[in-house]
């Protein structure tokens, strides 16, 4: 069973239908479910536009610190990124942002 965030129904109400997610209120993480052997996987989903908002005003880094706490497994799905460098720069459908991905090893 999949389930998703109360937030994350009231943000992308078709996207949580189509995936047939059973909606729970979270402390952390968009997306949730058991695996076969009883490790729980959390996801946090971010548009690659809301990933370089949320990287700078240090939400990302709390809501990551969350995730790792809170499940066995967890992953940071990135939705629309269209490239990223070696020196940090992602190319989403608006801009070129940098970002310092140090931080991600930190946590």
């Amino acid at each position: 069973m999949l389930y998703a965030d109360a937030d994350e129904q009231s943000k992308q109400p078709q996207l949580v239908a189509a995936l047939k997610a059973e909606v729970k209120q979270f402390r952390s993480g968009d997306y949730a479910f058991q695996t076969a052997t009883g490790l729980w996987v959390g996801m946090e989903r971010k548009s690659a536009d809301n990933l370089v908002s949320s990287s700078l005003s240090n939400e990302l880094q709390t809501q990551l610190r969350s995730l790792i706490a809170c499940c066995d497994i967890p992953y940071l799905l990135i939705e629309g990124m269209r490239t990223v460098d070696y020196k940090g720069h992602i190319r989403t459908e608006h801009r070129v942002h940098e970002l310092a991905w140090g931080f991600v090893e930190n946590l």
